[in-house]
C-alpha cells in the first residue's frame, strides 16, 4: 500500500505490518502472560511435616498421595486447620486474556486497513455474498486498491516473458500488446442468489441468453457460451429458421472488446 509511513516518497510503498509492531509486542506480553497463569494454576498440596516420610538425614522428605494409614501426627490440637491438607490453586484468567488478546488483533488489523471479519474475528453465521462484501468493506477496498498497484506490474512481466518465449521459440503467439490483466472476484455469489437473479431478469425481459449464460457461467469461452446459447435455444424452440433461406438463424456475434489486448486473468 502506499504511501509508506516511514519514507513519504518512496515508490515501494509500505508493508501491512507498518505500524503494528508495538501491537504485536503486547500481544507477544498478554500470550506470556496467560501462559503464565496457567503455569501458577498448577494444583499443589500444603501439607503438615507429619504427613512427609522422611528419606533420612541430608535427603529430604516425600509425601506419598497413595498411603492409607497415616500414624499420629506431633500436631497441637487447638492448632486449627493444621491437621489437614490444604490444595492451592489459583484460577487461569481465561476470558480477560482472551478478550485483550482479541482487540490487540482487531486494532492490528484494522490498522492494516482490513476488516476483523476476514480474519475469523466476528460472528460466524452463514450470510450470503451482499452481506459478506458489507461486513469485509475494508478488506474489499484493500484489495482493490492493491489490486491497481499490482496490475502494471504484473502486465509488464507477463509481457516480457510473452516476448522472451516467442524469441526464444517457445511459443508461436504474437506478444506485441500488453496484456490486460483483470483480478478475480473476492467472493463468489451463492448459487441460489445467482438463479433468482436470473430469474427475474427474465421475467422482465432485460437480458439476453447470452447474457445469462454469461452470467452463470463467467470463466466460459466465447465459443461455450456460444454452444450453450444453442443448445438452450434448441431445447426451448426458439430457433427459428431463417424465412428467406431457410437455414437456422444465426445467433449473434458477441460483441468485441474496447481493445485487443490478450485476456490473462490474475
Amino acid at each position: 500500500m502506499r504511501p509508506n509511513r516511514a519514507h513519504r516518497g518512496s515508490p515501494l510503498g509500505r508493508s501491512d505490518y507498518q505500524g503494528a509492531h508495538d501491537l504485536f509486542d503486547a500481544l507477544d506480553s498478554t500470550w506470556s502472560s496467560w501462559m503464565r497463569d496457567i503455569r501458577l494454576a498448577r494444583a499443589r498440596l500444603i501439607v503438615p511435616d507429619g504427613y512427609l516420610r522422611s528419606n533420612g538425614p541430608g535427603n529430604g522428605a516425600t509425601f506419598d498421595a497413595d498411603r492409607e494409614i497415616w500414624q499420629t501426627l506431633n500436631i497441637p490440637p487447638t492448632e486449627t486447620g493444621a491437621a489437614g491438607i490444604t490444595l492451592s490453586q489459583f484460577a487461569i484468567r481465561v476470558a480477560e486474556h482472551q478478550q485483550t488478546a482479541e482487540a490487540i488483533v482487531r486494532q492490528a488489523v484494522q490498522g492494516a486497513g482490513y476488516s476483523a471479519q476476514t480474519f475469523g474475528l466476528g460472528d460466524a453465521t452463514a450470510v450470503t455474498a451482499t452481506e459478506v462484501v458489507a461486513r469485509e468493506r475494508r478488506s474489499m477496498i484493500t484489495r482493490d486498491t492493491k489490486a491497481r498497484y499490482w496490475s502494471p506490474a504484473v502486465a509488464d512481466m507477463l509481457h516480457v516473458m510473452l516476448r522472451l518465449d516467442r524469441i526464444l521459440g517457445f511459443s508461436t503467439v504474437v506478444a506485441e500488446t500488453r496484456p490486460h490483466i483483470q483480478f478475480g472476484d473476492a467472493v463468489s455469489e451463492d448459487p441460489q442468489t445467482t438463479a433468482q437473479t436470473l430469474a427475474l431478469l427474465a421475467q422482465a425481459e432485460a437480458a439476453s441468453t447470452d447474457t445469462k449464460v454469461r452470467t452463470l457461467h463467467p470463466d466460459w469461452s466465447d465459443e461455450q457460451v456460444q454452444a450453450e446459447v444453442d443448445r438452450i435455444r434448441e431445447e426451448s424452440g426458439t430457433a427459428v429458421p431463417d424465412p428467406i433461406t431457410g437455414a437456422p438463424a444465426a445467433a449473434p456475434a458477441p460483441a468485441a472488446p474496447d481493445d485487443a489486448e490478450l485476456p490473462f486473468a490474475a
